[in-house]
């Protein structure tokens, strides 16, 4: 077993890579068979990137492909699941009606000989995948040493369900579910959520606010601009 940290969008470190990037050399390695990526949220941006990765490891068969997402708390777009639903790939919904709410983010890929998995924050948005400030853990895992297929038993027993077929509340991604989807009102159009998570600006109007406290802030919390850890301008991104 060995451990990788990925860490993505902090510090403009020598070390640091993306998890974009880290699902890119996965792929690319050539000994990955089969998938199974579980995100909580979803954009369009983030799932054309994929689809493009994807595009790479075309001889795996769509079956072997499963991508999961939730859609809860209007975190994945209308248009996130229109182009779910053009990969080759078996698709499917994750969602609970009423509290709790489906929020893992894991990257798993099998092969004959070798497993890996990344667990960490990021989901499968443009953000999440490449700017936002992120932490995952890649795990690698070789079949045969005990140990290994040990954790591997483990989290197959963890997440057996997303595995399964029939399981409630997992439903295959088809066009007829996005449009009762959004006829519910579960899942927003971008712009929709653009509007509603728009951070807020500062400083905010406010006649008790002095210049004192707009230089401490700025001091506290200065402006930067995170460097983006993948050149989004490649043909592969």
């Amino acid at each position: 077993m060995k451990a990788q940290f990925i860490s993505q969008g902090i510090d403009a470190t020598e070390g640091e890579t993306s998890l974009g990037a880290a699902i890119w050399d996965s792929l690319g390695s050539g000994g990955f068979r089969s998938i199974l990526w579980v995100s909580a949220f979803a954009s369009r941006g983030g799932v054309i990137r994929i689809k493009r990765l994807l595009e790479f490891v075309s001889g795996m068969p769509a079956k072997d492909k499963r991508i999961i997402v939730g859609v809860d708390q209007h975190g994945t777009s209308r248009e996130a699941l229109e182009e779910l639903l053009s990969l080759e790939a078996d698709v499917r919904i994750f969602y609970f009606p009423q509290s709790p709410i489906f929020h893992p983010k894991v990257y798993f890929f099998e092969g004959s000989n070798l497993a890996r998995l990344i667990v960490g924050s990021s989901n499968l948005t443009v953000s999440g995948l490449f700017q936002n400030a992120e932490a995952s853990l890649q795990i690698d895992l070789e079949k045969g040493v005990e140990e290994d297929d040990a954790f591997l038993v483990e989290f197959r027993a963890g997440f057996q369900a997303l595995f399964a077929d029939g399981t409630p509340n997992l439903q295959p991604l088809t066009q007829d579910l996005i449009a009762l989807l959004v006829k519910l009102g579960v899942v927003p159009t971008e712009v929709e959520q653009s509007e509603a998570n728009q951070k807020t600006s500062f400083p905010k109007e406010n006649n008790d606010l002095s210049s004192a406290d707009v230089s401490t802030f700025e001091t506290l919390f200065p402006k930067t601009n995170v460097p983006i850890v993948c050149d989004m301008s490649s043909d592969i991104f």
